[in-house]
């Protein structure tokens, strides 16, 4: 018995000696305390803070021991604040806003990545059509060029069978020989 005693005995003493370190959003909401009140008491020194950084953001974390002094724990149940109507009616429209921001941005995002898919078939399209068109080019060099041979050629060979089929001229006799 004396030994559960004993046991029960040292560790309340080492969780009263444990501290913990709490950001001051989680300090609200567990202890009874604004946030105005918590930065007062650690500018006037009386609350010991510690500064963090957690993701690239700063975190200021209070004692737990020196929040449990001062201040009383709130009920389990009652760790959310409670909200009213007209800030619950505001919320619902910023929750709303938010909704529709998101799905527009789902929807400009679905039209990008569309156009995207279309500009990459408009290229591919126009890298096909730019590959025929310097093809075509070839061709019509190469044909002109044979057309160009084709044309030397023929007046070659024009003047060829010019010089062959021209009819021979009769010798013209001198005047002196037609009486004679």
């Amino acid at each position: 018995m004396k030994t559960k005693q004993r046991e029960t005995q040292s560790r309340e003493r080492s969780q009263a000696s444990l501290v913990y370190w709490i950001s001051l959003a989680e300090a609200e909401r567990r202890f009874d305390v604004t946030r105005g009140q918590l930065i007062a008491r650690i500018r006037d020194s009386r609350f010991e803070a510690r500064r963090t950084l957690c993701d690239g953001d700063l975190v200021v974390a209070v004692s737990s021991k020196e929040l449990a002094d001062e201040f009383e724990l709130r009920p389990v149940g009652s760790f959310q604040p409670v909200q009213r109507e007209d800030e619950s009616g505001a919320l619902e429209a910023v929750r709303a806003e938010l909704q529709e921001t998101r799905v527009s941005r789902a929807r400009l995002e679905g039209e990008l990545a569309s156009s995207e898919k279309i500009e990459r078939s408009l290229q591919r399209y126009t890298d096909r059509l730019e590959t025929e068109l310097e093809q075509s080019r070839k061709q019509a060099m190469t044909l002109a060029r044979a057309l160009g041979r084709a044309e030397r050629l023929a007046a070659s060979s024009t003047k060829q069978l010019a010089a062959v089929d021209r009819p021979s001229r009769p010798r013209r006799r001198a005047w002196w020989k037609l009486w004679g």
